[in-house]
């Protein structure tokens, strides 16, 4: 079993958040903490199972009574000492701008709620801690945060905009109507809407009654091949006579 999932998320178990007065058999020899995960060396003093192995690791004594500490002399402290452990009460450690009170474990859950917790901004490149209760603003105005330019859609840190804007190349696209033109990104949706001789267009007998939108190339063939409907439509809408019918103007394209 991880210490985290036993004992709660270690940050509280610090002797200036516990609300208990603090008894010396509940301090960890080497951090000076209340202990986590509790373990014994073969004198009685208590450690840390963390500190503990550090002390094994750097092959140092045990700092109180001197005596070599290994593996093979290490013991688990009785029930009862885990059991008070696990009694003791915590204030939050964001107080006094929080109240929370509660056990360890109960700290878990709240941890992960405090609205006036420090944070980390959590854009690479900036080192600013703040409450959570503002992260939401400062990542909208963060430098690092991350912008993506409208020319060549290459993602960076805002603060390197100035940068980007010397060496960017804005690429070119091909129509998507069908006509064919290459131009550069930034221009293919004016080419589309006004330019390309692809986009359709109303035919200039709607109000009669011709609803067929039609590709601005095509639109004089639309007329040859449509002037008898037309006609038709002008007879019925009493709109003009046959001899008088004239071709409705080409748009320019």
């Amino acid at each position: 079993v991880s210490t985290q999932s036993t004992w709660g998320k270690i940050d509280i178990w610090k002797v200036k958040y516990c609300l208990n007065p603090i008894e010396k058999d509940l301090v960890c020899q080497e951090c000076q903490e209340l202990v986590v995960n509790p373990i014994k060396d073969s004198c009685g003093h208590l450690f840390c199972r963390e500190c503990v192995d550090k002390v094994i690791n750097e092959k140092r004594s045990c700092p109180i009574s001197k005596a070599k500490i290994s593996n093979e002399n290490l013991r688990e402290p009785d029930n009862v000492l885990t059991d008070l452990l696990k009694t003791l009460n915590f204030a939050c450690p964001n107080r006094p701008r929080c109240e929370w009170k509660g056990k360890a474990r109960e700290y878990d859950e709240h941890a992960d709620k405090c609205e006036v917790r420090s944070v980390k901004c959590p854009y690479h490149g900036c080192e600013e801690r703040l409450l959570l209760t503002s992260l939401a603003r400062h990542r909208e105005e963060c430098p690092n945060r991350k912008f993506i330019c409208n020319v060549c859609r290459t993602r960076f840190a805002w603060n390197q905009l100035a940068n980007h804007r010397a060496v960017c190349i804005e690429p070119k696209v091909v129509c998507s109507l069908g006509c064919r033109k290459s131009l550069p990104r930034s221009q293919h949706q004016q080419h589309r809407k006004y330019e390309c001789p692809k986009r359709q267009m109303e035919c200039a007998y709607k109000d009669l009654g011709c609803d067929e939108l039609i590709a601005v190339d095509c639109f004089e063939q639309h007329c040859i091949d449509e002037a008898e409907k037309h006609l038709i439509l002008c007879k019925r809408n009493e709109a003009v006579s046959y001899t008088h019918l004239t071709l409705p103007t080409i748009y320019s394209v």
